[in-house]
């Protein structure tokens, strides 16, 4: 079972994987799935903000 610490890297981890993601799609032009990450991102932001 992961600790609160190891909890907090691993969101830390896969919102900068998703952040490099979109910014990668959109310089190859494809900013349609570029798009849909940057809501699957903000989702994740505003789920997490209700929690605390």
């Amino acid at each position: 079972m992961l600790n609160e610490d190891s909890l907090k890297q691993r969101e830390t981890s896969i919102a900068n994987i998703l952040h490099k993601s979109i910014k990668l799609f959109r310089r190859v032009g494809n900013y349609e799935l570029a798009e849909k990450w940057s809501k699957i991102l903000k989702n994740y932001y505003t789920k997490k903000e209700h929690k605390h």
